[in-house]
């Protein structure tokens, strides 16, 4: 019996060691502008810990649906964001999805969308987040959003 459990421990502290990160938010919320031309879209931010170092682990893919964003992961200093960080550093991703409204030749309005690029296999959530670590391509799905009241610009 303390076997088993000596085995479940350790197995337990691997997997736990070997998360490169952790996300501790992740949030949607609506927005759109005041004017047709203007368009709507929603922001997507998502707050991780890192557990390992930038020079290790590099954030870069997004995709919601189908579609997708290239992104970057920074953390705050100050006024700045900063790309570099370490272990235990608070991170930021931040992506705006925005939908213009376009006139065509009859002068009404149109909807014109992101660019589409399948993720690279089906979402088993909402969202996926695509990064690297030590050079090699990894991918986490995002289950849950949660979702902050519509922003409405003037």
């Amino acid at each position: 019996m303390k076997a088993i459990s000596l085995l479940f421990s350790i197995l337990f502290i691997t997997t736990a060691c070997a998360q490169e990160f952790e996300i501790i938010e992740a949030t949607t919320q609506k927005w759109a502008g005041g004017r047709m031309e203007t368009g709507h879209g929603v922001y997507y931010n998502i707050v991780l810990i890192a557990k390992k170092k930038s020079q290790k682990l590099s954030f870069d893919k997004f995709w919601v649906d189908s579609i997708f964003f290239s992104i970057k992961a920074y953390k705050h200093s100050g006024n700045k964001n900063i790309e570099k960080f370490s272990s235990g550093d608070t991170l930021y991703i931040n992506v705006r999805s925005r939908f213009n409204s376009i006139k065509n030749d009859e002068n009404t309005y149109i909807i014109k969308k992101s660019v589409k690029e399948m993720p690279p296999f089906e979402l088993k959530g909402t969202a996926l987040l695509g990064y690297t670590y030590k050079g090699k391509r990894k991918y986490k799905n995002i289950e849950v959003f949660k979702e902050l009241k519509p922003v409405y610009y003037p």
